[in-house]
């Protein structure tokens, strides 16, 4: 009988330690200009709690790209953090003044409307908590898997983000 505990037990902390060792993507994101997709993971600690992020950009209409990416932290969120730097102006911005490692919070997203003219659009989503579980949600759509973005071209080249579409499922 205490052989069965202490295997259970075992058998226990190895699938709650594994779970917490890999990351869980948390949303997908997509633009209507190109095959190129971006993908948010989260990493968490023992307790369930967030120890960060890392988003990751694939290019695969070019096999030789090796793709992009970058980890964030919760303190990263609470002082503002540029996802992607690019010429002329820097791109996404996230910031979360009360967003927590424990709960989560709102997280606002800043992107580019017009390059041109300097004009931004921004949205907002919640990632929340339910237990060991972690949702994001949108105003417009709860527990939101993707996000497509669609962009504004002006003689062909991209100048901003005109609208974000959220969506349920990957």
């Amino acid at each position: 009988m205490l052989k069965r505990q202490i295997l259970t037990t075992l058998v226990g902390l190895f699938f709650t330690f594994s779970l917490f060792a890999k990351p869980v993507k948390i949303l997908h994101f997509t633009v209507d200009i190109s095959e190129s997709y971006g993908e948010i993971f989260a990493y968490y600690k023992e307790s369930g709690d967030i120890d960060y992020f890392e988003w990751k950009i694939f290019h695969p209409q070019d096999p030789k790209d090796p793709g992009e990416s970058d980890k964030f932290t919760v303190k990263d969120i609470q002082d503002g953090t540029v996802f992607k730097k690019g010429l002329p102006k820097k791109f996404v911005k996230v910031w979360g003044d009360s967003f927590s490692a424990h709960n989560g919070g709102e997280i606002n997203i800043r992107v580019p409307k017009n390059v041109v003219t300097g004009k931004h659009t921004y949205e907002n989503v919640v990632v929340d908590r339910l237990g060991n579980d972690w949702e994001v949600n949108h105003p417009s759509q709860d527990q939101v898997k993707r996000v497509h973005i669609i962009v504004k071209k002006v003689l062909g080249i991209p100048i901003g983000v005109v609208d974000f579409k959220f969506i349920d499922n990957i």
